[in-house]
């Protein structure tokens, strides 16, 4: 029948009432008094039935109003096909801006993963300057220690000395007193 038939729209069957169907039944026909198959509502052939070409006026008004059917319903899948075509439009911007905004989130934490490397590559060498310069702090305790030590042995030497000029001293006093008394006359 769709081969046969090829402009007939059988989706109009799906919802068309009986009397729609037997109007349809009536009017539609070819020429020449073919015998015409046609699916009724439900989808099952019905027919044969005998048209005559005396109905060509109710067959060329069946066909322009069938066209016209059609016509409102290619209308209809192009507005319902546009408005799919804007949804889907809609949806692809949405996801092209989150895509973008991911992008770009990922360009952030990528600078800052990049600062953070660099801050800690800052630490490590200013770690590095303080064990250097507590190591030079160790080398000038350990130098001052050594001159401490070197004090302390001078001042000991200095005190023996002192205490030699002390005894050197006492000599002399008492050396003193004794010349002292020989210079007095009994």
């Amino acid at each position: 029948f769709r081969e046969k038939f090829d402009w007939f729209p059988k989706m109009i069957f799906f919802t068309a009432t009986p009397y729609q169907v037997k109007q349809y039944r009536r009017r539609i026909a070819k020429k020449d008094e073919e015998i015409l198959f046609f699916e009724d509502k439900d989808g099952s052939l019905q027919g044969p039935e005998l048209i005559h070409s005396s109905e060509d006026e109710h067959f060329h008004e069946s066909r322009t109003y069938l066209v016209s059917k059609m016509s409102g319903m290619e209308e209809k899948f192009s507005k319902q096909s546009q408005d799919q075509q804007e949804t889907i439009t809609t949806r692809l911007k949405e996801q092209n801006t989150q895509i973008s905004n991911l992008h770009r989130s990922a360009e952030t934490s990528h600078s800052d993963l990049m600062e953070l490397k660099n801050d800690a590559d800052g630490l490590k060498s200013q770690m590095s300057r303080l064990l250097t310069d507590n190591s030079d702090i160790k080398e000038g305790m350990l130098e001052t220690r050594g001159e401490v030590v070197g004090l302390k042995g001078e001042m000991s030497e200095l005190r023996a000395g002192l205490l030699e000029m002390r005894q050197d001293m006492r000599d002399i006093q008492d050396a003193l007193a004794v010349l002292l008394r020989l210079q007095k006359p009994e």
